[in-house]
């Protein structure tokens, strides 16, 4: 009896093997985000981790970077850390099927919570684990793994209501903290719409006094902030590095309002299984990309079941279908964008709403009502027959056959998988050797080449000048848009997509300043002083040019413009006559030890800059000693960001200051010196005093429950 009661939850792990069967034979995926995103971003996480050290800082990307800063890796969250034992890829592979199933099980457990036969909760269970959002959002690892912990908080937070045992608050902060430390920032806004309807119209059902209901919502509310504290090591670097990237010049609304339904032809793809095309098969023919468009499809037979419930539904459970329903309401009338009204007052009157993108990722909402509803609305039906028996016995068998058949049927072909030694060929350039023989002096890659190179100074352990993030630091990103254009962001407002940066405009001294001396292209660069080292040797026609005007990783400047701010500092650098190997542009006070000021040209061309020796000691630390004839700036050639301070022979550290506008520059005297630089993480040490808080919290609760069996 047992074991045919189990059936259907097998089932829905069964669906799910089938779905991401490629990590059960040994194979894995690599396109796109992938092979662009996570396949270097987790392997740089990995390296770090495998040498005892948190992945602070990495010079592979945008000649150097905050890790910690883009929550999207997912550094903190445990399920992650199988990068130390597996090969990425692999690691990729296991985590995608093991979150579909454990989304599966989460949705099939709620729906028993809330009084559902095993074969309807079943049906729902597997229209999530198989259902669109998940197979086609595999490019996409923090969404996969949000995704997963969404019923298990709706699960945890529903049990509470009905038991009222601290071990479900204790549960409900613990999945609220796993969920935050995926880093899917932009779904988790999406799945508090879902949580709060759900859990919000519960409390009203089950509470009718004003003051009862209070209580009850402080209570899932101070569970949910324990949760917010489990996630500090990931909140407080996120929240610290914000301010400081592209997002922080706010955001033009035809910017925030991309990426959507261009008319409500979209709508029947909700549930019409590919409507507009598959671009696996070639022959999508939505806007934008079908994961991001039309990528919500959950079942034809679950979306008619949630349509069956929100008609004849129960109408002691009415207040949830209408908090359900509007959730849903909202999310169409917002994924059109600019073509809907709604959109604008979202995006004026909405928190934090304004920062993000892709009007139509409100459609995520659907992924989980409408296996909920579904499993509502198949139990429903049931009753319904009556005296009809063999057919009630009969219907959800079929039902739950023809989701399975349906959703692994239409998404049979998505995410086409390869050999790991497939995959590693695919990332490998044919120049990747001969950049390996010089490791330690920077490349970069052509924008126009291969989208995967952005990061490849990750994936190989190189320095890269370009790289593809969500949330760069602003400073570096502008000055890459300044070599490029040779004039600062001309928008008040982020207007464009930055995320994948690169340069393409090779003449600029910007470079230069950058060290960028290796150049991997298909092409030959515009601009003086680049000679072609290494001519292709495979079918990727990747050549590398060297660029013999480079400057020195560091360099000492022995004139200095003074500029009051950082905006008057990128004017300066994209002025024509800006020499960055002859003057040094410097925000605010003239540097201690004084150095010249000038404003003009006029320098002795003896001793432009010294020849200074580097030596790296980690990616979080570097030694220079320079002996000057005369004080001087110590210009860097890596990242002005915060965190990173210095020591001159000894002295006490202190704050590096920003030199040209967005590299590090340190003021010396005459002399020889010892200078040693080092990168520490405040937002993360106080990010684990949010940890300490959490787990305190945790186990409060954890023993309000002991003393409650106790008593």
């Amino acid at each position: 009896m047992k074991l045919r009661r189990a059936l259907p939850l097998l089932v829905v792990v069964i669906a799910a093997l089938v779905q991401f069967r490629a990590a059960l034979v040994g194979r894995v995926w690599r396109f796109e985000d992938i092979a662009g995103y996570f396949e270097p971003l987790w392997t740089v996480c990995a390296r770090e981790m495998a040498h005892g050290r948190w992945p602070l800082w990495s010079g592979g990307a945008w000649s150097g970077q905050p890790l910690l800063g883009d929550p999207q890796l997912g550094v903190f969250y445990p399920p992650n850390w199988l990068w130390l034992a597996l090969p990425v890829l692999r690691a990729y592979a296991v985590e995608a099927l093991l979150h579909a199933v454990w989304a599966g099980v989460g949705m099939y457990l709620l729906c028993r919570a809330r009084g559902r036969s095993e074969l309807a909760a079943a049906l729902a269970g597997v229209s999530l684990a198989v259902g669109g959002y998940l197979v086609l959002q595999v490019r996409h690892m923090m969404f996969v793994e949000c995704t997963a912990w969404v019923p298990w908080i709706a699960l945890a937070g529903w049990q509470w209501l009905k038991a009222r045992r601290p071990r479900y608050l204790a549960m409900l902060a613990a999945t609220t903290g796993l969920m935050l430390l995926t880093g899917g920032v932009s779904m988790i806004y999406y799945a508090l719409w879902f949580l709060g309807a759900l859990l919000g119209a519960e409390v009203l059902r089950r509470e009718t006094l004003p003051l009862e209901r209070l209580k009850t919502a402080v209570t899932l509310g101070a569970a949910l902030v324990i949760g917010v504290l489990l996630a500090g090591p990931m909140l407080w670097p996120m929240a610290a590095h914000g301010p400081l990237s592209p997002r922080a010049q706010g955001t033009d609304y035809d910017f925030v309002a991309s990426v959507a339904w261009r008319g409500w032809h979209y709508l029947p793809s909700l549930f019409v299984p590919n409507l507009l095309g598959q671009e696996v098969a070639g022959d999508y023919r939505g806007g934008g990309t079908q994961w991001e468009i039309a990528g919500y499809y959950a079942g034809v037979l679950p979306f008619l079941l949630c349509i069956y419930t929100f008609v004849s539904g129960d109408p002691r459970r009415g207040k949830e279908r209408l908090a359900l329903g509007l959730v849903c309401l909202v999310a169409v009338l917002v994924a059109p964008g600019a073509h809907s009204p709604i959109h604008r007052l979202a995006y004026r009157l909405l928190p934090l709403y304004a920062s993000m993108r892709c009007p139509a990722r409100a459609l995520y909402v659907f992924s989980f009502i409408v296996p909920l509803l579904a499993a509502d609305g198949l139990d429903l039906f049931v009753l319904r027959l009556g005296d009809r028996r063999s057919l009630a016995r009969v219907l959800p068998i079929l039902a739950l056959a023809l989701t399975v058949g349906d959703l692994l049927h239409t998404h049979w072909r998505e995410n086409p998988s390869q050999t790991l030694a497939e995959a590693n060929a695919q990332a490998t350039p044919s120049a990747l050797p001969f950049l390996k023989a010089h490791a330690g002096e920077r490349f970069v890659n052509d924008v126009h080449a291969r989208h995967d190179l952005h990061n490849a100074g990750l994936l190989f352990d190189l320095d890269g000048a370009s790289g593809y993030s969500s949330l760069p630091a602003w400073r570096y990103l502008h000055y890459l848009w300044i070599a490029n254009h040779g004039a600062v962001y001309p928008h008040d407002k982020l207007v464009d997509d930055l995320s994948a940066q690169g340069i393409w405009r090779f003449s600029s001294p910007l470079v230069d300043a950058l060290a960028v001396r290796w150049l991997l292209t298909t092409r030959a660069p515009n601009g003086p002083g680049w000679l072609k080292r290494f001519a292709t040797t495979g079918d990727d026609h990747l050549d590398v040019w060297e660029n013999t005007e480079a400057l020195p990783r560091a360099y000492v400047v022995h004139a200095v413009r003074a500029v009051p701010d950082a905006a008057a500092a990128a004017r300066a650098i994209a002025a024509k006559d800006f020499a960055p190997d002859r003057e040094v542009v410097w925000e605010g006070p003239t540097p201690a030890p004084p150095v010249e000021i000038v404003d003009d040209k006029n320098v002795d061309d003896a001793a432009l800059y010294e020849r200074v020796t580097i030596t790296p000691r980690s990616p979080v630390a570097i030694a220079y000693d320079v002996s000057l004839a005369r004080t001087g700036v110590l210009v860097m050639a890596e990242p002005c960001y915060p965190g990173w301070t210095a020591s001159v022979d000894g002295a006490p550290a202190s704050e590096i200051a920003c030199a040209d506008y967005a590299l590090r520059g340190i003021p010396l005297g005459r002399g020889p010196h010892h200078v040693e630089v080092r990168f520490t993480s405040r937002p993360l040490a106080r990010g684990f005093v949010m940890l300490l808080l959490g787990l305190a919290g945790l186990l409060g609760l954890t023993i309000a429950e002991w003393r409650r069996v106790r008593k």
